[in-house]
C-alpha cells in the first residue's frame, strides 16, 4: 500500500516539486534542488522500454490505454527512488487514477498492480505523448544508497 500513499500525497504536499523516497534511501553526500530539478521540470533518467519486464509496463499501460491504440511506448523514465516528479503531475496522476480506476487504494489491493512509476509512465505516454514533456534528462544516479536486506 505504500504505493497508494505515495500517489495519494500528490494533491496534499506543498511545493512544486516532490521527491519520493523510500526508508531504505540513504544519501552519500549532500544534495540540493539542483540535482532534482532543472528549473523547468523533474529530473530523471530515460530508459528504453526494454530496460523493464513487459508485464511491469503492460499492466500500467491497461489502467489508462485499454485498446492498445497507443502501441508502446519508446522509452520510460527510471523506476526507483529517489524519483523527483512536479507535483502538480504527481497530483493530475492522482486525479487520472481516481477517474479511470477508482480509490487509489483499491488498484494497489489487486494481485501484481502496476508500480506507482510504471502508472506514471503509462499516463505520460497515454496522455501526454510520452515522458519527455514531463521531465528534463540528468538526474544523477549515485547520490545515495540503495539498503537492502538479504532474502
Amino acid at each position: 500500500m505504500q504505493q497508494a500513499l505515495k500517489i495519494a500525497a500528490g494533491p496534499l504536499v506543498e511545493g512544486d516539486t516532490i521527491v519520493i523516497l523510500d526508508a531504505k534511501n540513504m544519501f552519500l553526500r549532500p544534495f540540493g534542488p539542483s540535482d532534482y530539478w532543472d528549473g523547468a521540470r523533474a529530473r530523471t533518467n530515460f530508459l528504453p522500454v526494454g530496460a523493464v519486464k513487459p508485464e511491469h509496463l503492460s499492466r500500467a499501460l491497461r489502467c489508462f490505454d485499454r485498446t492498445g491504440a497507443l502501441g508502446a511506448p519508446q522509452e520510460i523514465t527510471q523506476y526507483v527512488t529517489p524519483f523527483a516528479v512536479e507535483r502538480a503531475v504527481w497530483a493530475t496522476l492522482h486525479e487520472r487514477i481516481l477517474a479511470r480506476l477508482g480509490p487509489v487504494e483499491a488498484v494497489f489491493a489487486v494481485n501484481r498492480p502496476p508500480t506507482e512509476f510504471m502508472l506514471l509512465n503509462a499516463y505520460a505516454h497515454a496522455e501526454l505523448c510520452g515522458v519527455r514533456k514531463l521531465f528534463s534528462p540528468g538526474l544523477i544516479r549515485f547520490n545515495n544508497l540503495h539498503m537492502s536486506t538479504p532474502a
